[in-house]
């Protein structure tokens, strides 16, 4: 069994069973007061009736861990095995009812007799009629027990579906990434070649040393970390641009704190640097700003860029992958603004902060 079908429940889920359990037991002592003998309405025969049903209804308190158990492993749906499966807890019904209601009823006769000063000849006469008049009862226990453990079972499929629907579609668009970049940086070390193969070949290995660091990237990573891959692919670029590229790098005590989704940020500063200050044939400044804002961390990226008459400010390669992780990892609560602004194009990535995992 995987870690959703072990057979136990952390302690507030047996809180929730012992509150669910002892809000039943407490809407059964009335009846349970009113069907035995001397049937008087005072405290001490309304505290032994609750004490009755609490013991009377311990077995199936006890047995919603191994309910929830037999609906993930057995599912009740359409189709042949979901039709067994129906069959399969109908007769799991003719030993589970009989069972449990024997067990709750002796032990509670015997506690009450013995309370009472009765020997367990006394305190359990008449034990098969009450059995058998209290089992009637207990089939809508059993049937409603095996719903919930359908419904939560149904439930956890429905999620464990979701997440691993989400991290499929953040795995392709994080593949995504690795080409776009290869594709820009395989063209300008292609040019570097024709002038000064040296650094060519230098621009090579930090690329392949680079890559590896990519394909290495799990699911999330630190901002601190992130950034150190961003300071790397800055570092490609200037074997590339010489002296033409200028690079800051501001970040608040706190941002530093944060999480990220691995190479989300690593698109916007491909475009800074291949579609803005790569256009410049005097080269210009990225800056990179990272701050904490309340709940949000909030990352700016600005660079030097070229006039872009007639065009939208909005860069075009790799934000709509940006956009669509952001969608996956943040749905509704991330946003991601550009401008183009006096010769300096603006990216301001806004997105929840979510404390480093330790």
């Amino acid at each position: 069994m995987d870690g959703d079908e072990r057979l136990w429940l952390d302690a507030r889920g047996w809180a929730k069973v012992a509150a669910l359990w002892a809000g039943i037991s407490i809407a059964w002592t009335p009846a349970t007061l009113l069907i035995g003998p001397g049937a008087v309405f005072e405290v001490a025969a309304l505290g032994s009736a609750l004490l009755l049903n609490l013991i009377h209804f311990a077995p199936w308190a006890l047995s919603v861990p191994w309910f929830l158990a037999l609906a993930r492993r057995f599912p009740i749906g359409v189709g042949p095995s979901g039709r067994r499966h129906v069959a399969l807890f109908a007769l799991l019904s003719l030993a589970v009812v009989p069972l449990f209601t024997a067990a709750g009823t002796a032990v509670s006769r015997l506690l009450l007799g013995a309370a009472g000063g009765l020997g367990p000849g006394e305190a359990l006469a008449g034990f098969w009629q009450a059995v058998l008049i209290t089992g009637l009862f207990a089939f809508p226990t059993y049937l409603a027990l095996v719903a919930i453990g359908q419904t939560m079972a149904f439930v956890e499929r429905d999620r464990r579906r979701e997440r691993l629907l989400s991290k499929a579609r953040a795995d392709a668009l994080r593949v995504q990434v690795a080409p776009h970049f290869l594709f820009n940086a395989l063209n300008a070390i292609s040019a570097l070649g024709y002038s000064d193969p040296a650094q060519a070949d230098r621009a090579m290995v930090r690329l392949a040393a680079l890559l590896r660091a990519t394909l290495e990237r799990p699911e999330r990573t630190s901002l601190r970390d992130e950034l150190m891959l961003i300071c790397d692919q800055v570092e490609l670029h200037r074997l590339l641009l010489g002296d033409r590229l200028t690079f800051d790098l501001e970040v608040e005590a706190d941002a530093w704190k944060g999480e990220v989704p691995a190479l989300l940020l690593q698109p916007l500063v491909e475009n800074a640097l291949v579609h803005g200050l790569s256009r410049l044939p005097e080269g210009g400044r990225l800056t990179i700003v990272a701050t904490r804002d309340c709940d949000d961390l909030i990352i700016e990226i600005a660079n030097d860029a070229p006039a872009r008459a007639g065009e939208s400010p909005r860069p075009r390669i790799g934000i709509a992958n940006v956009e669509a992780r952001l969608a996956v990892a943040h749905p509704g609560r991330s946003t991601l603004d550009f401008g183009l602004a006096g010769g300096r194009a603006r990216t301001v990535l806004r997105l929840p902060f979510v404390a480093e995992s330790s």
